[in-house]
């Protein structure tokens, strides 16, 4: 601070009279800037702070806010301020994560953003709960990661509360969208390679195959477990995971199966066709 100062300091302790490390301490001028002090292990905060009168709040998760009001700052006088924080009333705070179709999703996380509670888990029946969350008000966040977009939403805790959640799926420009689903094992006939490496096989599709405003009539099968329709220099390594999308190769990909595979030693590419046109894969 410019021109003349003074001390403003205090230790802030919990009800039953342990010191409150962490507390931050916000000093409300009549004008210009906030400023904050924050307490040590041993509870006590300092700061210089200009002559004049402030307003003071005491914060700290799961206590109530303290405050105090027209506490006058003296020039070269310390002016000693301390707090006692009572314990906030806490509640519960459940609910579900469903998709949009009304499927429960299991595996999901559900965060009390800003605050120091461990994220929930989802269930198999997509059920959530935090059994204590102090009163006030949050923002909470419902993730499922991959195919979903994250949801958040508002919530005011003054008593045990439901808070459900709908993740829709992410969507890109052209329309596509991922979702979980069963999986099942088709074996296949016919052989591409049983003994390859950072290669890349040409395939002749049994039918026309529109991918990203392209169609294409080939599919080059690549050992890295991915199917390029494009084509790659020989023996281009394309094991690497990166960022998708990229400007590097493999792109016009379908990344099935994506690593540095090794299909020697017992392993085999193979391809087949199911069904019958128009309704064939």
């Amino acid at each position: 601070p410019r021109g003349p100062t003074g001390t403003l300091s205090g230790t802030v302790t919990a009800a039953g009279g342990e010191a409150l490390g962490g507390v931050t301490i916000v000093i409300h001028p009549a004008e210009g800037r906030e400023r904050a002090a924050i307490s040590g292990p041993d509870g006590t905060f300092s700061l210089l702070l200009a002559v004049g009168s402030y307003d003071l709040d005491a914060k700290l998760f799961g206590y109530l806010t303290a405050h105090a009001s027209d506490v006058e700052i003296s020039e070269g006088v310390t002016t000693t301020q301390d707090f006692t924080l009572e314990p906030a009333p806490s509640f519960a705070v459940s609910g579900v994560v469903r998709d949009t179709e009304g499927a429960p999703i299991e595996g999901a996380t559900v965060t009390v953003e800003a605050t120091p509670l461990a994220p929930a888990i989802t269930g198999p029946d997509g059920s959530y709960q935090f059994p204590s969350v102090p009163a006030g008000d949050y923002v909470l966040t419902a993730s499922a990661g991959h195919c979903y977009d994250d949801e958040k939403q508002s919530l005011s805790v003054n008593s045990d509360t439901t808070l459900d959640f709908t993740l829709a799926l992410r969507v890109d420009a052209y329309g596509y969208s991922c979702a979980p689903a069963p999986f099942t094992y088709d074996s296949a006939s016919n052989l591409v390679s049983d003994a390859s490496d950072e290669d890349s096989f040409p395939i002749s599709l049994p039918f026309p195959f529109t991918f990203y405003g392209q169609t294409y009539d080939t599919v080059y099968m690549n050992t890295n477990g991915l199917l390029h329709f494009t084509p790659v220099p020989p023996y281009s390594y394309l094991g690497f995971n990166t960022s998708i999308p990229s400007p590097g190769q493999p792109n016009a990909a379908i990344y099935a199966l994506w690593d540095d595979l090794l299909v020697y030693f017992g392993g085999s590419m193979r391809t087949e066709a199911f069904g019958e046109a128009p309704n064939r894969r």
